[in-house]
């Protein structure tokens, strides 16, 4: 698969068939099929984590949402014990290795014989990744959407989808961060690790601003605060607070992208 997106890069990168085949690659490789068997794990975890859920939660979630409301809970247990976990592991899976990998293993000798930039490349390293991290996460929320309007009492199915096509640019924003740290260090270990550190400490604030609205201006800066905007709008029903979250996270991982595209100028085959 590599030398076939090897042959197209001399054509153009803007084809779709380079495109197709990148992300065929991407799709097929172990660790994209290992994130499909975390992702189907969350799915059947997370209505079990409602059977008896610690009291001291129960409280917080009754508090912070009004009232005894089991979706309310479920929608905190799975975008933040579940999805943020999985948004994490997703992006340094996908996104620590970009051209760092291609480096190691001599094929990014290959590439750099076609008419393509360093820049280039990383753009379509991280769209492909992009693009089969979206397709996991938005595949196991209609999946979910299925499961859950029969399992959890009280499920919200709009509510439900809103929360995904918001809580989805955060592993879109992982994957981003982790190509970008990729190619700032040079080294795929260094790399995820850096980026486990500051994508776990960014999720540890996730829902901060909830549990202290003194908070919430504070970390407004937070991409993962941001990303569960879908979780509040239970609090205030008004789609308007899901534009600034939606329009800020992809400025950002655009952001990301191309910073991450002018570092790659530096790496040497």
């Amino acid at each position: 698969m590599s030398a076939a997106v090897s042959n197209v890069v001399s054509n153009s990168l803007l084809s779709p068939t380079l495109w197709w085949l990148e992300l065929g690659r991407r799709l097929h490789e172990r660790k994209t099929k290992g994130l499909a068997f975390l992702y189907l794990g969350a799915l059947l975890a997370a209505p079990t984590l409602l059977e008896k859920p610690p009291p001291h939660l129960l409280a917080a979630v009754q508090s912070w949402f009004g009232g005894d409301d089991p979706f309310g809970l479920f929608m905190y247990v799975w975008t933040d014990l579940a999805m943020n976990k999985l948004a994490v592991l997703t992006g340094v899976a996908m996104g620590a290795g970009v051209l760092v990998e291609e480096r190691a293993d001599r094929s990014l000798i290959l590439f750099m014989t076609k008419p393509v930039t360093p820049a280039g490349l990383y753009v379509l390293r991280v769209g492909s990744a992009v693009l089969a991290t979206a397709g996991l996460y938005l595949i196991t929320q209609l999946i979910g959407l299925a499961l859950f309007s029969a399992q959890i009492d009280g499920f919200k199915p709009l509510a439900f989808s809103i929360s995904g096509l918001v809580h989805v640019w955060a592993p879109i924003f992982a994957t981003c961060l982790s190509a970008l740290c990729a190619v700032a260090i040079g080294r795929q270990l260094g790399a995820a690790l850096v980026s486990v550190l500051v994508l776990f400490s960014l999720v540890g604030g996730a829902f901060l601003g909830v549990y202290n609205p003194a908070w919430a201006d504070v970390l407004a800066f937070n991409p993962f605060t941001q990303s569960v905007a879908g979780v509040t709008y239970l609090q205030s029903q008004s789609f308007g607070t899901l534009t600034g979250p939606v329009v800020g996270l992809i400025v950002l991982n655009l952001t990301l992208l191309a910073i991450g595209a002018r570092l790659a100028r530096r790496i040497e085959p």
